[in-house]
């Protein structure tokens, strides 16, 4: 779940078919009533993950077969060919540990997915997601009930 800022960069279509794109907190109170109401059809930006720090010490680890099963930008590769990368052709990684109820559970303990900087540039401004339930309002203060206010 993401939650809304007033720094958070919105787009929708109001009411006489004109896209606005704002921060949330820019808007006024009607346009934030009608952005919250809009289900689907309004977006938030999500901003690009930061650059992630791999060392050679972790390169050299991800090679071993037995514990990690490796993806580079959405395809399964051999561990073996991370020799052909160098750390700094990722922009960052996700590791996972392989759960029971996964289908390769037994055959390695993590799965790791690569993000390669050329995979990575079409999403450096970010990228517009769907509101449906992809975040939750963060309620002011004092929308709050008394006891769970700051």
């Amino acid at each position: 779940m993401v939650t809304l800022h007033s720094s958070s960069m919105v787009r929708f279509t109001n009411e006489s078919g004109e896209t606005i794109t704002s921060t949330y907190g820019d808007l006024t109170p009607d346009q934030k009533s009608y952005f919250l109401n809009q289900g689907k059809k309004a977006q938030i930006q999500i901003p690009p993950p930061p650059r992630g720090s791999i060392t050679d010490e972790m390169m050299a680890d991800f090679k071993d077969e037995k514990k990690y099963k490796v993806w580079v930008d959405d395809d399964v590769i051999n561990n073996s060919t991370l020799k052909e990368y160098s750390k700094e052709d990722f922009h960052h990684f996700f590791k996972t540990r392989v759960t029971k109820s996964s289908k390769d559970y037994g055959k390695f303990e993590y799965k790791i997915q690569f993000v390669t900087m050329m995979a990575m540039e079409r999403f450096m401004k970010g990228h517009w997601l769907e509101m449906q339930e992809a975040f939750i309002p963060k309620p002011k203060s004092e929308e709050l009930p008394e006891d769970k206010r700051n």
